[in-house]
């Protein structure tokens, strides 16, 4: 068990998954906290453009001054959440995340896709 994450695109059973984590609980702290959610409850959360460009800008300003981390993308514990510790994991996952955020903010600008979907399972 764990926690797993997705990013998706379309609705009910027609969503595809763009993009996948396991246990990046800094991010799942962050779609928590921008969208005033429980944080003892699963999340789903419809992210917009706005959503996209604010935590693409946060994982750069992280990725630039890793001393920021714990103020900007703090991690979160839970039972199922893995490692709070700021390691190679954390940064490597940040990484990868942006590189998708990039991509997907080019199929936002072409008009491709509006809005895309974080939910977990855990």
């Amino acid at each position: 068990m764990g926690l797993d994450m997705y990013l998706t695109m379309g609705a009910g059973d027609e969503r595809q998954t763009i993009f996948q984590w396991r246990k990046a609980n800094q991010l799942r702290a962050w779609f928590v906290r921008r969208a005033s959610l429980n944080p003892n409850e699963e999340v789903e959360v419809v992210l917009d453009k706005a959503d996209i460009i604010q935590l693409r800008n946060d994982i750069q300003s992280v990725l630039l001054n890793p001393k920021r981390a714990p103020y900007i993308l703090p991690t979160q514990a839970g039972f199922f959440f893995g490692s709070t510790d700021y390691d190679d994991y954390y940064f490597e996952t940040l990484a990868g995340t942006h590189d998708v955020l990039e991509r997907i903010l080019v199929a936002m600008n072409k008009g491709v896709l509006e809005t895309v979907t974080y939910s977990e399972w855990w």
